[in-house]
Parts: structure tokens; C-alpha cells; sequence
């Protein structure tokens, strides 16, 4: 079973811990970065960062969090390199959907921005129903799912 639960001192180095396959770190910040986003409100966005826990073994990270629009927003979606191609980038994409509709009524999009050369997670997110917005987050698209 699949649950996220927030970053706090018990568990940080469990997060500080977290790898991608050396093929995957141009797309995403390191965790050290995404912790002090998060506690910094990058982008004017309270963060939750949580860790993403499979029969509690922590196998993932992400932060969620609503701009000024009302927009939500996932960012830092990590699985581990040791749990990557075993469908749990799917199952927690689709776990964190129905929570993030479910919490946020207020929303309308769930958006995230992805590396053009990230084709595994365009793939994976065009399978979940989110569509390229036309939108530069930086110099990575904005893809979004309409929710409401």
C-alpha cells in the first residue's frame, strides 16, 4: 500500500537518502534544494513536501502545494532509482490526484512542469490525462489535468 506522509526530523534522511538513475539528474533538483523550497515557499507557494511510502519503506518524494490562482501545483516527483519500473510512479501519481481533488476543492488544475527530455514522465503523465499548457515553467513546459 502506497501513503505519503509529511517530512519531518524522523524522517529526513530518509528523503536526503533518495536517488535517481544518473541518466535522470538533469530533470529534477537534488532533495537537499527541495527541502529548502519547500521551506522557503518557493514561487509563493506553501509546499508540502512529502515522502512516498510503500509498506513503510520510503521509495519516493514530492511536494504539492496552491499558487495565488488557485492552481495546484506537484512538484519534485522522485522515485528512487532502486524502485523505478515497478509501477509506482503510476499508482502514487494517481493516489496523489484523487487526494489533491479530494483536499483542494478550490482548484480547477492540478500543473507540473517536466524537462522536454524527460520521456518516460511526458508519457506517463499524458497516460493520467495532463496536456501540454503552452506555458514555461523556467525553460520546462507546464503540462496540466483539469480537475474541476
Amino acid at each position: 500500500m502506497i501513503i505519503f506522509k509529511e517530512i519531518n526530523n524522523e524522517n529526513i534522511s530518509e528523503v536526503l537518502s533518495l536517488k535517481v538513475n544518473n541518466s535522470q539528474k538533469d530533470y529534477i533538483e537534488s532533495m537537499e534544494k527541495s527541502l529548502d523550497d519547500a521551506k522557503n515557499n518557493a514561487y509563493g507557494i506553501k509546499w508540502t513536501p512529502v515522502g512516498i511510502y510503500y509498506n513503510n519503506l520510503m521509495i519516493g518524494f514530492t511536494m504539492y502545494g496552491l499558487n495565488s490562482e488557485n492552481y495546484l501545483w506537484i512538484d519534485r516527483f522522485l522515485i528512487d532509482y532502486r524502485y523505478q519500473d515497478k509501477g509506482y510512479g503510476r499508482k502514487t501519481l494517481n493516489l496523489l490526484i484523487k487526494y489533491l481533488k479530494d483536499y483542494y476543492s478550490v482548484s480547477k488544475y492540478i500543473c507540473l512542469s517536466v524537462s522536454e527530455k524527460n520521456e518516460i514522465a511526458i508519457k506517463l503523465y499524458k497516460e493520467l490525462g495532463f496536456s501540454f499548457t503552452g506555458i514555461l515553467d523556467g525553460n520546462d513546459p507546464v503540462m496540466a489535468l483539469v480537475i474541476n
